[in-house]
């Protein structure tokens, strides 16, 4: 009989400078040009890349590093396996072995609830914090059989738990706790104009031009964007405290009807293309190019 134990403890740390100052989205010179909008013969610069239309825009704001549960910006949780195996030599053609192991692991964000506004996804019951596991058990069994001389029959089965890697823990941190911790993403859904003049895109219009390209470039965009990033950093210091993150940044939309009868409209878009599945495959050959010189595709 066999039996052992393994015990790790665990620390990371992460920094996270995304949209610094900002991701910006361009349309192309030609789909411009569909639209009879004015565009550089030639981009030679930078400067005459921002003077192509905006499609979009995403800003970050707030502290790289998300502070956890006990205040600190490090993370740290146990992970430890018990097991105990036995082999049973029943007959000289057959062997029987079995056993039990037991896991912890403690990789989650058990302070943290949701807000009432993730009840028609979780339910009601779904809204507190995640719950610790103490029944990860994990039986083994398996058989050896000689029914020949020269014949072996193995079989077995088992259940098992992989440790934790959760990915997102701290943007988890940054969306459910108070407004201004950690690093907040704001899209151009949810960011006004503020520079006036422009046809077609009057003052607090989203910044967000998907459906059709306008006149308001890149450059433009550059132009307002340290107010609308100081805007930002503001208005999450002067926001409630006792609410979610989650419950400020959100993009929905909900009005009353009538007396306690209330119609909500939610959008949410995902796209994905040729996705690498936690491979090396480089399908759009994005690493066929370093420092303007061609390698060999991937």
């Amino acid at each position: 009989m066999r039996a052992g134990g393994d015990w790790e403890y665990n620390r990371t740390g992460a920094l996270a400078f995304q949209n610094e100052p900002a991701t910006i989205t361009l349309w192309s010179p030609a789909l411009a040009r569909q639209y009879n909008l004015p565009t550089p013969a030639i981009f030679q610069t930078i400067d005459d890349i921002l003077r192509l239309p905006l499609q979009n825009v995403a800003v970050s704001v707030g502290e790289p590093q998300t502070r956890q549960q006990d205040g600190g910006y490090v993370r740290h949780w146990p992970t430890a396996r018990l097991f105990a195996q036995d082999t049973w030599r029943i007959h000289s053609r057959l062997t029987v072995n079995y056993g039990l192991g037991w896991d912890l692991d403690r990789d989650r964000n058990y302070d943290l609830r949701k807000p009432s506004l993730f009840v028609p996804l979780l339910g009601a019951d779904g809204l507190g914090p995640p719950r610790r596991s103490w029944t990860d058990f994990s039986p083994v069994a398996g058989i050896t059989w000689s029914p020949a001389s020269k014949t072996v029959i193995r079989a077995g089965a088992g259940i098992y738990y992989e440790p934790l890697a959760s990915q997102g823990l701290d943007a988890e941190r940054a969306a459910l706790g108070p407004p201004g911790l950690g690093r907040q993403t704001f899209p151009g859904s949810a960011l006004l104009n503020t520079l006036p003049g422009i046809p077609g895109v009057p003052i607090s219009a989203p910044l967000d031009f998907r459906n059709k390209p306008t006149l308001f470039t890149g450059a433009d965009l550059l132009t307002i964007l340290p107010g609308l990033r100081s805007g930002l950093v503001q208005g999450l210091a002067k926001a409630d405290q006792t609410v979610q993150a989650v419950q400020v940044t959100k993009q929905v939309i909900q009005r009353e009807l009538a007396r306690d009868f209330v119609v909500n409209a939610d959008f949410a878009y995902r796209h994905f293309a040729h996705l690498t599945l936690g491979s090396a495959v480089d399908l759009n050959h994005y690493n066929s190019f370093v420092n303007g010189v061609r390698n060999s595709p991937t």
